[in-house]
């Protein structure tokens, strides 16, 4: 499993939607964020756990895939990440699979609203008839812009301004062939025997002063020192996406292949080589895989530790 394979039909691009059909879509998502402001304005959690743990868990399998799922909320007030996956038995096609973690910032509650709601909407969004599975690239970037317009235009329940936002990212499985999706920079590993890849780009400041070094305007160690090198520079709620992470081709699973998406909480906290370590130890668990990802970065005890997400993915044998 080679990086430069993997770079092959990947980019980083705005994607002009000019469907008829487009409003209708935004109109639903609109619609169903109205019901869900109103419903969460008040809505805290009272988290009192010394640990940080608070584990929510999706499982999830099928003959072609096992889904687990760990969330917790690390040492923050409330939990602002938010997963969602799906073995899609009642779709057209049954081979097909998503699943979608974000990663939201707002005050108060803005940014667990923001999370939910696209993390929600992108499952909806793929269960409609809107969703192409014949391109689903476009239709994963199509699903984004429109998740990006809903999120910017969210009001309180006072009609003001919610200024929240999230980071995304998705996957989808078809037969044999996955297809991601990020906006901002929550990751998407590959790990495959005893290799680990990242196959997603943060959407942070960082992006930019790396391309100044490149241009040799500023020195490597001026960009990685910079203070606000993980400033988000693309993500949900932004209004107007400037950078999609796509991949074009699709990554041809093999047998035991694990897909991990995960928001900075984890990796952050855990090295890739331990993510890799984990993965490899629970090869046959994804539930256990994914809560040990998360147990594992709380265990680190970062008086700051973020809110930890985490989804593993295991492509199965044919049978």
């Amino acid at each position: 499993m080679k990086k430069d394979n993997l770079d092959d039909g990947i980019n980083d691009y705005t994607y002009a939607d000019t469907s008829a059909d487009m409003d209708s879509d935004i109109a639903m998502f609109n619609e169903a964020l109205a019901s869900l402001v109103s419903n969460n304005d008040d809505d805290y959690a009272d988290y009192d756990d010394d640990d940080g743990l608070c584990t929510v868990q999706i499982e999830s399998e099928n003959d072609r895939v096992r889904i687990g799922t760990s969330s917790v909320i690390g040492r923050r007030m409330s939990q602002q990440d938010a997963v969602r996956a799906d073995d899609d038995a009642d779709y057209d096609s049954a081979s097909s699979v998503i699943a979608v973690l974000c990663d939201g910032m707002g005050g108060l509650n803005g940014g667990e609203i923001a999370s939910n709601f696209a993390a929600e909407h992108m499952l909806e969004y793929f269960h409609s008839p809107s969703f192409d599975m014949t391109d689903i690239p476009s239709s994963m970037v199509r699903a984004v812009r429109m998740l990006d317009k809903s999120v910017f235009d969210m009001k309180d329940s006072n009609g003001d301004p919610l200024k929240a936002g999230t980071t995304i990212v998705s996957v989808v499985i078809k037969d044999s062939s996955l297809y991601w999706c990020s906006v901002g920079d929550s990751r998407i590993y590959i790990v495959r025997n005893n290799e680990i890849i990242c196959v997603t780009q943060d959407h942070n400041y960082l992006k930019i002063l790396m391309e100044q070094v490149k241009k040799e305007m500023i020195s490597e160690a001026d960009a990685l020192n910079h203070p606000k090198r993980e400033a988000l520079i693309s993500y949900l709620g932004i209004g107007g996406l400037k950078y999609i992470n796509v991949n074009q081709n699709p990554f041809e699973l093999m047998s035991g292949d694990h897909i991990v998406l995960c928001s900075d909480g984890l990796y952050r906290s855990v090295a890739e080589s331990e993510i890799l370590g984990i993965i490899n130890s629970f090869a046959d668990d994804v539930y256990s895989a994914a809560e040990a990802l998360t147990s594992f970065a709380v265990g680190k005890n970062n008086p700051h530790q973020d809110n930890t997400s985490a989804i593993v993915v295991k492509f199965l044998p044919q049978r």
